[in-house]
């Protein structure tokens, strides 16, 4: 299956595989439907390796641990989760590396970043590409660091919670006013309270849209309100407790937008609310997707537009045409089916076949 195909690639086609399953307007219903189980159904490793870490790092750390399940309950690209009551009987999650991830995540970032460079070469243009591995490689190594997880949900708690409190974020198992060789969180060992709760599929259509709700309502929160953004919101990271409650989880992943970068973002969204077209590309210029002046990809020995699937080379055209195109477009979009997000993602994708469109690394863990 194409699950079993992808988990074969390695960790960080893994990590790029959930992305895509959150997205099956991009890669279709089926597609999605088969790599979703990546989200918290990866091939487990030994136990044994994983309790002898536990064992190990937790040595000495202000949480004793008195029972551990046999197996894991969840495996992901990184890690594994075991369910354990401490020696005051409080139930907590267990998350333990995957030994060898580290060198992994290196090999693998390094066979990317290769790729993507020989893209540049082929499609030119200004994009980055190298930049961008760069900069999901960086943050893939904080995301293996587990200190570094629950120093972000602390954080996340303490900004959002005031403004939503409708959220749940578990505590990891350490004091801040302790000792760092006293924590019950290491490199390779997180440890958090235990959350009861259910993904949105297994909830009753009500719920379901009232956790959709609450997750669009801490998703606009994050975006244009603190700037402190979850940058890994795949269906695994979210349930629903029994007193309603959103919990997000895994929070390896985060990235702070600056002031003008948020407010780029809520430019966009609104003119994408709105269907102002004019003022989405502006809001493009702002947040770094178009070019200051705008580049066509036509065939090299005849100068005529073509995809940029095909050899060619970027050929500078009117402001005017780019305009006027990319309005076009999107007012075809919005005459779509209901002018879903769908329709418009449709488009833009098209548009970015024929006319130069940048990837700002900052954005890679913002969409």
């Amino acid at each position: 299956t194409l699950r079993d195909e992808v988990s074969k690639l390695g960790v960080v086609f893994v990590k790029l595989a959930q992305t895509l399953a959150t997205r099956p307007d991009i890669i279709g219903e089926e597609a999605a439907a088969s790599l979703e189980s990546l989200q918290d159904s990866n091939r487990p490793f030994a136990d044994a390796i994983a309790k002898k870490a536990v064992e190990e790092d937790l040595a000495g750390a202000p949480v004793k641990l008195k029972e551990i399940s046999d197996a894991p309950i969840a495996a992901a690209s990184l890690a594994q989760v075991y369910k354990a009551t401490t020696a005051n009987n409080a139930t907590v999650a267990v998350k333990v590396r995957r030994p060898g991830v580290v060198d992994q995540v290196a090999l693998d970032c390094y066979a990317v970043r290769l790729l993507l460079a020989w893209l540049q070469d082929f499609w030119g243009g200004t994009t980055d590409y190298p930049a961008i591995v760069d900069e999901v490689t960086a943050g893939l190594f904080r995301e293996l660091d587990f200190r570094k997880e629950a120093e972000n949900a602390a954080r996340f708690w303490d900004v959002h919670f005031p403004k939503a409190s409708y959220l749940r974020v578990p505590r990891a198992g350490f004091s801040r006013d302790v000792a760092p060789a006293k924590w019950s969180v290491t490199p390779r060992v997180h440890l958090a309270e235990w959350v009861d709760g259910q993904p949105l599929g297994a909830l009753t259509p009500e719920r379901q849209r009232a956790m959709v709700e609450k997750g669009l309502d801490v998703c606009f929160l994050q975006l244009f309100g603190t700037n402190f953004v979850h940058a890994d919101p795949h269906y695994g990271n979210m349930l629903y407790d029994p007193d309603d409650r959103l919990v997000l989880l895994d929070f390896g992943l985060v990235t702070r937008l600056t002031p003008a970068q948020g407010e780029a973002m809520a430019n966009a969204v609104s003119s994408i609310v709105s269907e102002d077209w004019p003022n989405l590309l502006e809001a493009f210029r702002e947040i770094g997707l178009v070019p200051p002046s705008p580049n066509i990809w036509v065939d090299a020995k005849t100068g005529a537009p073509t995809s940029g699937l095909l050899p060619g080379v970027w050929q500078a055209c009117s402001e005017e045409d780019f305009a006027a195109s990319f309005v076009d477009a999107l007012e075809k979009a919005s005459q779509g089916t209901a002018g879903s997000f769908t329709e418009i993602t449709t488009r833009l994708t098209e548009l970015a076949l024929t006319y130069q469109f940048i990837l700002p690394p900052w954005l890679l863990f913002v969409v």
